[in-house]
């Protein structure tokens, strides 16, 4: 009963959102099953997601929106995914849901054969659409904000205090130092301006890549790669574009135990959902991690996951499951590991960092780097215009680094 109310309560959450104003996302829900019929369970699945518009004869059906989400089947073969917060070019707020009808069409690999599916969107949107207008012409926007947000908040804290909270953490545990010891969020960090929410990736390998170069304080889709210490305190703000680094941070000092830190000064809505849990690692920190901790060498490797490029960091006490190999080497076709290998890793305490670009500006044009690497934030400067990252390099602050948060 308590799993059945907790996926009502989110519903209802989106639903309040999309009240507020023109809808920003769609919960949705599929089977999938196999070409033969067989339910598809416990796998990585690569799904993309298009809304289609019927034109005005009716003769003819076009794509509106496009959008990829990596997700997990359960155990019965469902997928469940908010349409309008995977990865995309387009923008899902510029629908206008009341020039329908409009379907959704869903496709997924599964044994090499595409599996489409394609269904009407009926009631839900327009519902939400015609709400919005009797209701903004009883209240002005800034009061019905002020009232929608106060019921999420409600609703919100009631789910905090049930068994089912997210609370975002690896279960691995990595010595920061002789005394101290940390677990490693679920994935990276993920904000979107329109809603002004925090999250966590819910894969170690997500990305968002393109998204980056949209970022903005309306933009309404989901970013990862920010400006040195842009937590939103002080005005600095996930989608700052200044180019004068010590607009970054406090300008010349550390942000360790500051709330410039992200997850100091901001809510993670998939990780506890309150201020304060999270981190940033410092650079030290980091060093002790991959250098220091006993038998640090072994514990490390460049990796692919899900055909993602990246570094493998293993927890302090770590056994390998069974059928496996890990092997600590420079290339990345040693340690490749699928959905269902990766899975048991990660249940293991092994902690994932994909590779990514970072974000910088060319002559005022908003640009990601030709490669890809470790490009992540530490808490640590270097100097009033640098910041330095994980793996020791130094960025100057205005760059968009990717962030992994710890908690005690």
């Amino acid at each position: 009963m308590k799993r059945i109310l907790t996926i009502i309560t989110l519903f209802f959450v989106s639903s309040l959102f999309l009240l507020a104003q023109v809808p920003q996302k769609l919960s949705y829900q599929a089977v999938i099953r196999s070409a033969a019929g067989t339910l598809v369970t416990e796998e990585y699945l690569e799904v993309e997601i298009s809304i289609l518009q019927q034109s005005e004869n009716g003769s003819t059906i076009s794509p509106l929106y496009t959008e990829i989400h990596t997700v997990k089947t359960t155990s019965n073969g469902i997928i469940n995914l908010e349409i309008g917060t995977g990865k995309t070019l387009n923008d899902f707020s510029k629908i206008d849901w009341s020039k329908g009808p409009y379907f959704i069409q869903s496709s997924t690999e599964v044994d090499g054969k595409s599996v489409m599916v394609n269904s009407q969107l009926l009631s839900v949107p327009y519902a939400l659409y015609s709400e919005k207008a009797k209701y903004a012409e009883s209240f002005d926007e800034a009061t019905l904000q002020k009232i929608i947000d106060a019921r999420v908040k409600a609703i919100v804290g009631n789910m905090n205090n049930g068994e089912n909270q997210d609370d975002g953490k690896l279960p691995g545990r990595f010595s920061v130092s002789s005394s101290k010891s940390v677990r490693f969020s679920k994935g990276n960090l993920q904000y979107q301006a329109s809603s002004n929410t925090w999250k966590f990736a819910e894969n170690q390998f997500d990305t968002m890549e393109e998204n980056n170069l949209h970022a903005s304080e309306t933009y309404t889709g989901w970013i990862d790669l920010f400006g040195w210490g842009t937590s939103g305190y002080n005005d600095k703000f996930p989608w700052m574009a200044s180019i004068t680094d010590t607009d970054y941070g406090n300008g010349f000092n550390d942000i360790t135990g500051s709330e410039y830190d992200w997850g100091i000064y901001n809510a993670i809505s998939n990780g506890g959902n309150q201020q304060g849990i999270w981190h940033l690692l410092t650079r030290s920190e980091w060093s002790y991690i991959l250098s220091s901790r006993k038998n640090a060498s072994n514990l490390k490797s460049n990796a692919t996951v899900c055909g993602v490029k990246g570094y493998i960091i293993l927890p302090d006490e770590f056994e390998l499951p069974e059928a496996l190999t890990f092997s600590p080497t420079t290339d990345y076709t040693t340690n490749t590991y699928g959905a269902k290998d990766w899975e048991k890793m990660e249940n293991a305490g092994a902690v994932f960092l994909p590779n990514v670009k970072y974000k910088y500006s060319l002559s005022s044009k908003v640009q990601l780097s030709g490669n890809s690497s470790l490009y992540y934030w530490t808490s640590s400067c270097s100097s009033p215009i640098e910041a330095q990252t994980a793996f020791g390099s130094y960025y100057e602050r205005h760059n968009g680094l990717a962030v992994r948060l710890v908690t005690e």
